[in-house]
């Protein structure tokens, strides 16, 4: 048994006497394990549309669908008119066209009853003068206008080039009746001096193209007018 002696006891007095100071560990974080994911996000709850919310959007597009309709169908309606009287213009005047190429009289029919239209021509004017024919070889044909406008009155005007032929080809119309007069065209470019009123054939169209001739220099003017224009101009 081993005695210490007293300088040895002594010091070991002194040393458990010295203050130790505390440890404190921390924990350092380690390194993060590949692969591993971390905290997962919060889920946003999103707001859906309710069925009644639907069915009011539903009606909604309905609703503008419709007035885009019938939009369409009025602006289809007073572009008819127009598009109408213009073709029926150009009608005119490959009518002169023709007539000075060929050297015949071509004549412009209308039928008030049915709304047939005929483009006659004077296809021998020495042996059958003053006879018209159906003008076969009419390049522009498919291009009259009778789908979309009908004639409701052509009314011979004066002067013209051809006074006597003209009143060859007038009609007087019955009583209470509205003129419907041939138009015909000369080979020296020059025609019938009329005037000529056109109404959409649909009759969704209260306006009327009013198409005048003049007979001396083959001039067609056209002119779109409302009833009350209309009226105005009848009382003038």
């Amino acid at each position: 048994m081993l005695v210490a002696s007293p300088m040895q006891a002594d010091a070991a007095r002194a040393e458990c006497s010295r203050p130790k100071p505390d440890r404190i560990c921390q924990a350092q974080p380690g390194p993060r394990r590949a692969g591993k994911a971390g905290p997962a996000p919060a889920r946003v709850r999103r707001a859906g549309f309710t069925l009644l919310e639907v069915l009011l959007a539903l009606t909604l597009v309905a609703l503008l669908v419709g007035a885009g309709v019938i939009a369409l169908a009025s602006l289809r309606t007073g572009r008819q008119l127009e598009e109408g009287a213009w073709r029926f213009e150009t009608m005119l005047r490959m009518a002169r066209a023709d007539a000075a190429r060929h050297g015949r009289r071509l004549r412009l029919r209308f039928d008030g009853e049915g709304g047939a239209w005929q483009v006659l021509w004077e296809s021998d004017p020495i042996a059958r003068p003053g006879l018209f024919d159906d003008y076969a070889s009419c390049v522009w044909r498919d291009s009259v206008p009778e789908g979309l406008v009908r004639v409701v009155r052509c009314e011979l005007q004066g002067p013209s080039a051809y006074q006597t032929l003209v009143l060859q080809g007038a009609r007087e119309p019955a009583a209470g009746a509205v003129a419907l007069d041939a138009v015909t065209f000369y080979p020296d470019g020059s025609c019938d001096a009329a005037e000529i009123e056109l109404a959409d054939r649909d009759g969704k169209d209260a306006r009327t193209a009013v198409i005048a001739i003049d007979g001396l220099t083959g001039t067609v003017t056209r002119q779109i007018l409302t009833p009350t224009e209309m009226d105005e101009r009848g009382g003038a």
